[in-house]
C-alpha cells in the first residue's frame, strides 16, 4: 500500500502587510516502507493555481513550508500542523495583467521515495606478483 498523505487542508489569514500559511495534513506508513527502510523526501510548499489560465501552476517565492526526510514504518503516523509568515504581496501570484485578479493559492504535498544509501568499506591495498620479487 506504502505512503499515505491525507488530504491536505490550507487556511491563510492576513495580519497587515503579511499572510500566514497553515497546512495540516497528515501521512502515514506501512510494512513495505518498514521492510524497505524506505526514506522520502517531504515536501511542502504554497503554489499559485493557473487553472484555466495557462495551465502551469506558478511556485509561490518563500512559500516553502516543509522540505525534509522521512522515514515512514508500519503504523507509522505523522501528524503535520505548518504555518508560514510570508509578505502578502508573495501571494500575488496573477500579477502582470491589466486586470485585478483574484489570487488562487493551493498547498502541494509531495513525498518522493529516496534510493537506499549503499554502505560500504575497504580492506587494506596489498601488492601482489610485483616485479622483481619473488613468490613466497
Amino acid at each position: 500500500m506504502g505512503k499515505i498523505i491525507s488530504a491536505v487542508a490550507l487556511k491563510i489569514t492576513r495580519a497587515g502587510d503579511n499572510a500566514t500559511a497553515r497546512v495540516t495534513y497528515t501521512i502515514a506508513g506501512d510494512l513495505e516502507d518498514s521492510n524497505a527502510g524506505q526514506t522520502y523526501l517531504e515536501v511542502c510548499r504554497l503554489i499559485g493555481d493557473d487553472t484555466p489560465g495557462d495551465g502551469t501552476d506558478d511556485i509561490i517565492q518563500g512559500g516553502m513550508l516543509l522540505k525534509a526526510t522521512t522515514i515512514l514504518g508500519p503504523n507509522t503516523i505523522i501528524e503535520r500542523v505548518l504555518n508560514l509568515t510570508l509578505p502578502a504581496t508573495a501571494l500575488n501570484e496573477d500579477s502582470g495583467g491589466s486586470i485585478a485578479q483574484t489570487d488562487e493559492i493551493r498547498a502541494l504535498v509531495t513525498l518522493t521515495p529516496l534510493l537506499p544509501i549503499p554502505q560500504r568499506s575497504e580492506s587494506n591495498l596489498v601488492k601482489f606478483n610485483e616485479p622483481g620479487t619473488s613468490p613466497t
